[in-house]
This record gives C-alpha cells, structure tokens and sequence, in this order.
C-alpha cells in the first residue's frame, strides 16, 4: 500500500525519513489528496514501485511544501502533479523511471531543483502553466522538457559524488553549489572534491534498493 497519505486540509510535516517500498498504484509513496497542504522536507524517498504514477510523490487536489528531498530509484515516475499547486524547491530527482517532474492541469513553482537522469526531465501536459527557475535538467534520453524551460534553468553534469552508494552530494566543481544567480541547485551541497563522475540510470540505481 501507501507509505504515507495525507488527506482533507490537516496540518502536516513529513521531515527526515527514509521511505521506501511502497506499492500501491498512483503515489506509492506519498499520496496528497482532497485539499491537503503541509511540507515534505529532507526525506529519502527511494525505490518505491506500483502500477500507476508518480511512485515518489503524488498531488492530487493538493499544494504541499516539497523541498530538500532526494528521490530516486522509483518506478513510475519522481513526482506527479495533478490539479495542484504546490511548491517544489531544492530536491534532488534524479534516475527514477520514466520521468523526474509530470505536471496535469497544475501550475507549481518549481526552482532550484536537479532534474534527470530518466526519460524525460519536466513534462508539463494539458493545462500547466508551472513557474520554473534555477533548474538543472540534465541527461534526459528523450527530452529535457515538453514545455518551456524556465528563467536561468540551465543542463549541465551535476557532478554528483557517488551515485551507486546513494551519494548525492556534490563535487566541489559542480555547477549545482555557487551558481552566481542561483546559489545552491537540489537537495545537498558539497561533499567531495572534484569529481568527473557521469550520472547514473534508472536501472543501475534501482538495483541498489532491492
């Protein structure tokens, strides 16, 4: 089933947690629903499957807070947007199946965020009007974006440490920590030296959940 679902217009805080192993349909992992509004902040949220969409996060009708989270290695998608507003800042999406961000009739700020790794980086489809800035969008096989990329977004290598051991910090080198304009990008900051490391897939990624 659902690891977490959120529902109706409580209060809420999701902070610190590794969650993994969902496996309901839309939302493995998180589901938001029917109104609810709260913050999603500094999780893992990792290797999470199901047969519908958006195995990380899923909004429905819903406009959390989604910021500082690494997501990575889930079937079906990063994170899914549906009629829903929320605010997706500083997170790490990267080499999940199919695509990082899909948004449906939806219009979030989405800003300061990696995003790649996957099929498709940010798809915006029937009535999305998202406001993007300060994204890396990167090593997509299909497309970067369906829409638009936004102000100051930009692809490039983020020069993750080591993605096979989960290590998504960055190299002191990357693009993604002392941006000029943007400051930080994604979830974490510096925690290696320089590096030439090459993003990971899906799949090998995956492979460490199991």
């Amino acid at each position: 089933g659902y690891v977490i679902r959120c529902f109706d217009d409580q209060e809420w805080e999701i902070v610190g947690f590794t969650l993994t192993n969902g496996l309901q349909g839309n939302g493995s992992c998180i589901l938001c629903t029917q109104g609810s509004t709260g913050i999603i902040r500094g999780n893992r949220i990792v290797g999470n499957t199901g047969a519908g969409t958006g195995a990380g996060i899923y909004c429905y009708i819903s406009s959390p807070v989604i910021i500082y989270n690494l997501i990575t290695g889930n079937a079906r998608g990063g994170i899914y947007c549906s009629l829903s507003d929320p605010v997706i800042s500083n997170n790490t999406v990267y080499a999940n199946e199919r695509e990082s961000i899909t948004l449906y009739r939806s219009s979030p700020t989405i800003d300061h965020n990696i995003a790649g790794g996957t099929s498709y980086g940010i798809i915006c489809q029937t009535g999305s009007a998202p406001t993007l800035c300060c994204n890396d969008v990167w090593n997509n096989a299909v497309a970067d974006y369906t829409g638009d990329p936004g102000a100051m977004d930009f692809s490039l290598d983020p020069l993750f440490c080591d993605t096979l051991s989960g290590d998504f910090h960055v190299g002191q080198d990357s693009p993604c920590v002392g941006h000029p304009t943007c400051g930080l990008v994604g979830a974490y900051g510096i925690g290696c030296g320089p590096t030439s490391t090459k993003g990971s897939t899906w799949g090998a990624i995956k492979s460490t959940y199991r």
